[in-house]
C-alpha cells in the first residue's frame, strides 16, 4: 500500500527545503564570471575621440533574439557557448558611423574560437589577440569577443576604432586561457594566423571540406582545431579532435578511416585522387588527421610531431 503524506508533512517539508536552499545560497559565493551575465554596456565608453554615442542605439541580443540582428549568421555564434551581445553605434564629426559589438561567448576558449574563425592579419596588441582589417577591428579577452567596424574607413575612423578597442580591453578585468587543444599543434612550419578552433562538423567543412556527413562525430562536447603548415612546396593541414572519452575517439577514428581512406585502414596513410597524401592516428581520447601533404613521409612526420605534442599535453 503506497505511503500517503499529510498536508502538514508536505508544508513542513517545503519549509525545510526552502531553508536549506537559502542557507546554501548564503554559504556559496556568487561567481559573476560563471553564473551571471555581465552588464556588457558597462564596458563601452559613451564617446571615443570625437565620436559620440548615438542616442537610442544600444541593444542586447541573447541566444533567442540574435537572429533579429544578423539573420542566418547567428548560427556562427550559436555553434559556440554564446550568451548574449551588446550593440552600440557612434556618430563621427562629419556623419560617419562606427558600430560596436561586444559578445559574451561564455568561455575564453569560445571567445578565442570565434576570433580565430576568419583571422588573417598579424596581432596589433589589443586584448589577448587582435587584428585590424579594412575598417574592422576584432579582438578577444577573457570570455569576450569584440568587433568594431565602419564602412567609412579613413585615418580618423581607424584611430577611433583602435582607441575604442583599447578602452574596452582595459575595462575587461578578466583574462582567460585559449583552448588547451591549441597547445597540441606542432609549432614548426605552423602558420599561426590559420589556427581555427571549433566544435561542429559544419565549421570543419568551412575550414576544410571533409564530407557531407559528420564522419568525425563532432558536436558541442568535442574540441577541434585545424591549422595550416607550409614547408617549401608543401602546404598541408593538420586537424586535431579531442573527445570526452577514449571510446568516442576510437569510434570516430575507425569511422573516418573506413569512409575517407578505406584502402589504408592498416597503414593509416593514403594518396588521394589529386596526388596529395592523407594520414590519421588516434592517441588516447584524441584523433589527428593530416590533409594535403605532398608526400607520405611529410604526412607521417607531421602526425608524429602532433602525437608527441598530444601525449605531452595529456600528462
Amino acid at each position: 500500500m503506497p505511503t500517503v503524506r499529510s498536508p502538514l508533512f508536505r508544508i513542513v517539508g517545503t519549509v525545510l527545503l526552502v531553508m536549506l536552499v537559502t542557507v546554501a545560497m548564503v554559504i556559496m559565493p556568487r561567481r559573476l564570471s560563471d553564473d551571471m551575465i555581465a552588464d556588457l554596456s558597462s564596458l563601452a565608453p559613451d564617446s571615443v575621440d570625437r565620436w559620440m554615442e548615438e542616442a537610442g542605439s544600444d541593444a542586447v541580443y541573447d541566444r533567442e533574439t540574435i537572429f533579429d540582428y544578423m539573420n542566418g549568421a547567428g548560427e556562427v555564434y550559436l555553434s559556440f557557448s554564446y550568451r548574449e551581445m551588446f550593440v552600440r553605434r557612434y556618430a563621427g564629426p562629419t556623419g560617419e558611423e562606427l558600430t560596436l559589438e561586444i559578445y559574451d561567448m561564455g568561455s575564453s576558449s569560445d571567445a578565442f574560437g570565434i576570433f580565430s574563425r576568419a583571422r588573417q592579419e598579424d596581432d596589433i596588441g589589443i586584448g589577448q589577440g587582435s587584428e585590424y582589417r579594412s575598417g574592422y577591428l576584432n579582438f578577444w579577452k577573457g570570455r569576450f569577443f569584440i568587433t568594431a567596424y565602419t564602412y567609412d574607413e579613413n585615418e580618423d575612423s581607424r584611430a577611433a576604432l583602435l582607441a575604442l578597442g583599447r578602452s574596452i580591453a582595459s575595462a575587461i578585468p578578466e583574462t582567460g586561457p585559449p583552448p588547451e587543444i591549441v597547445d597540441c599543434l606542432p609549432t614548426g612550419d605552423l602558420l599561426p594566423n590559420t589556427i581555427r578552433y571549433f566544435h561542429l562538423h559544419t565549421d570543419l567543412n568551412r575550414h576544410y571540406f571533409v564530407a557531407d556527413e559528420n564522419i568525425l562525430d563532432l558536436d558541442p562536447e568535442v574540441d577541434a582545431v585545424i591549422a595550416s603548415y607550409e614547408r617549401e612546396d608543401d602546404y598541408s593541414y593538420l586537424l586535431i579532435v579531442a573527445y570526452p572519452s577514449e571510446e568516442r575517439a576510437q569510434t570516430a577514428h575507425r569511422t573516418f578511416a573506413d569512409i575517407y581512406m578505406p584502402e589504408a585502414a592498416a597503414t593509416g596513410v593514403t594518396q588521394i585522387e589529386d596526388g596529395s597524401w592523407t594520414a590519421a592516428i588516434r592517441t588516447g581520447m584524441s584523433v589527428a588527421v593530416v590533409f594535403d601533404a605532398s608526400t607520405a613521409d611529410r604526412a607521417r612526420q607531421l602526425l608524429a610531431d602532433a602525437r608527441a605534442r598530444m601525449e605531452g599535453a595529456m600528462k
